[in-house]
């Protein structure tokens, strides 16, 4: 049976590489749909064009022309192109005519070479240890209710150390799997980590996405009701933009994805 999420990023093949959908209720972070779900919307789209399930998705980046509305949009697909190893699609998404977002998706199957993996998850607290918490503690956004967060306390980060740094674990208010749709998500469901070091309001809207899927499966052998653990940082703000790097692990310390962003810093 269809999740909520699935059914909220689910679009329908109208012929010609085209596909209908509808931007849903409950995803807006009070400037528009957040920048995650409607790169899972792109995506979703992406994969139905893919018949090889051993072609994974490796890399997704999407840029975010204006907010989408609520309603219906149109995506249209064109592969760019298709080799032995890999596929390369680009995603259109319109509202009205209007481009709203345009993504990049790069598929590949598994190839053999070395395995290493440097970044750690650490040893934080599990999350039957931690209560619940608003990621957006005094910024309540719509989308927050679609997630169940648990913030871990950051000694480097607000209120102390007062870098632009947060990390916790976060996984859908229902039970689903966890795979590609879900994590790109995840890679922008989490606080701006920028909010541990501004004082004021701020929009944080996202200009760019780039998301790095490093797993080799999907979805992935976790249970349903599996958290992730993200961490998040910012290191520079300048001229009105702020950057922000990203990592989501599985509870054994598996990275799974790795994302950076480039978003605006507007004061509300």
């Amino acid at each position: 049976m269809l999740t909520k999420f699935d059914k909220d990023i689910e679009a329908s093949s109208i012929g010609n590489n085209k596909f209908l959908g509808e931007i849903a209720t409950g995803w807006s972070t009070g400037r528009g749909p957040n920048g995650g779900y409607i790169a899972a919307c792109l995506m979703s789209a992406m994969n139905k064009t893919i018949d090889d399930p051993t072609r994974l998705i490796r890399s997704l980046t999407t840029h975010y022309l204006s907010p989408p509305s609520l309603g219906e949009y149109e995506i249209t697909l064109e592969t760019e192109k298709s080799g032995r190893s890999a596929t390369f699609i680009t995603a259109l998404m319109r509202q009205r005519e209007r481009v709203v977002a345009k993504a990049f998706g790069a598929f590949a199957i598994n190839l053999p070479g070395p395995f290493f993996q440097d970044v750690q998850l650490g040893e934080p607290p599990r999350p039957n240890q931690i209560a619940p918490s608003r990621v957006n503690e005094g910024r309540l956004v719509e989308m927050h209710e679609r997630y169940i967060s648990k913030v871990v306390p950051d000694k480097e980060s607000f209120p102390s150390g007062r870098l632009a740094k947060s990390s916790g674990w976060l996984r859908l208010s229902e039970n689903r799997k966890t795979d590609s749709l879900l994590l790109a998500a995840y890679s922008d469901a989490w606080l701006p980590s920028i909010f541990t070091k501004l004082d004021g309001d701020f929009a944080v809207p996202t200009l760019d996405l780039t998301i790095h899927f490093r797993s080799d499966c999907d979805p992935l052998d976790l249970d349903e009701d599996a958290f992730c653990f993200v961490k998040f940082k910012s290191q520079l703000a300048n001229g009105g933009f702020i950057e922000e790097d990203g990592e989501i692990y599985d509870p054994g310390g598996r990275l799974l994805a790795q994302s950076r962003q480039l978003a605006l810093l507007a004061p509300m």
